[in-house]
């Protein structure tokens, strides 16, 4: 459970960066 639990984090984590970046390529143009 603990590894699946970091699996899932490390996930939500990724997507969150990703958003992250889009947004602020997004204001840079």
């Amino acid at each position: 459970m603990k590894i699946h639990g970091g699996i899932f984090a490390a996930k939500l984590v990724i997507i969150g960066g990703i958003k992250l970046i889009m947004t602020i390529l997004s204001f840079s143009y």
